[in-house]
């Protein structure tokens, strides 16, 4: 007499399960490797990781060609990070994205976001450029970031106008010391081919700016 093994359905549901899962995860884990992921999208993630101050998430976006000119190492690059740039943002608020958009071709992909900075908001930018060592953020860029934030701290009633015709120049005037502690003697432009800026260059041609207006 032969005995029903009522434990056979059981075990091919079990199975049947079970591989479907695996199907499920392999499908999921290509199509996410597969997947492209946008220059706003990674310009949001940047904007969340400078607000939290994650300098191990900021430091690959330095690009490598602007470290080279300022005869920087990455660990001098983050120094500037964390001795500059995070006492000049700690105790913000991220509050959300105003606007996520991509320009020149695909080559810059941009994030407007706003800010908590103490009882007031504000929106800032930041851009995230296609290169061939993928996406960046220049040093420069981050600094000048930074004391936008600071400057506007200090100055809640600020206009976007004198947060770039001051900022920078007040951000000099006050990390100078630390940056070149750190290692940082100067400014990278957007030419690349171009030699960096001093700093005392770049402090007299914003003083000169500021005084012709």
């Amino acid at each position: 007499m032969r005995i029903a093994n009522h434990k056979a359905p059981r075990f091919r549901l079990w199975v049947l399960v079970v591989s479907l899962f695996l199907v499920a995860a392999a499908f999921f884990f290509f199509w996410s490797r597969s997947r492209t992921v946008s220059l706003d999208d990674l310009a949001e993630r940047y904007a969340h990781d400078f607000v939290e101050g994650d300098v191990d998430a900021l430091l690959p976006y330095i690009p490598q060609y602007e470290l080279d000119k300022l005869g920087m190492t990455r660990e001098e690059a983050g120094c500037v990070l964390r001795e500059v740039v995070l006492p000049k943002i700690g105790g913000l608020e991220f509050v959300g994205v105003q606007e996520r958009v991509i320009q020149a071709g695909g080559m810059s992909g941009i994030v407007f976001y706003n800010l908590k900075i103490g009882t007031t908001e504000k929106m800032f930018a930041v851009d995230l450029e296609k290169s061939d060592e993928g996406p960046i953020r220049r040093l420069r860029r981050i600094l000048a970031d930074a004391w936008n934030i600071d400057y506007y701290r200090k100055n809640p009633d600020a206009t976007d106008d004198m947060l770039v015709e001051n900022a920078t120049l007040d951000g000099l005037l006050s990390d100078r010391v630390a940056l070149e502690k750190c290692g940082c003697t100067g400014l990278v432009k957007n030419d690349e081919s171009a030699a960096p800026t001093s700093f005392d260059d770049a402090i007299r041609i914003l003083r000169e700016r500021n005084e012709g207006k």
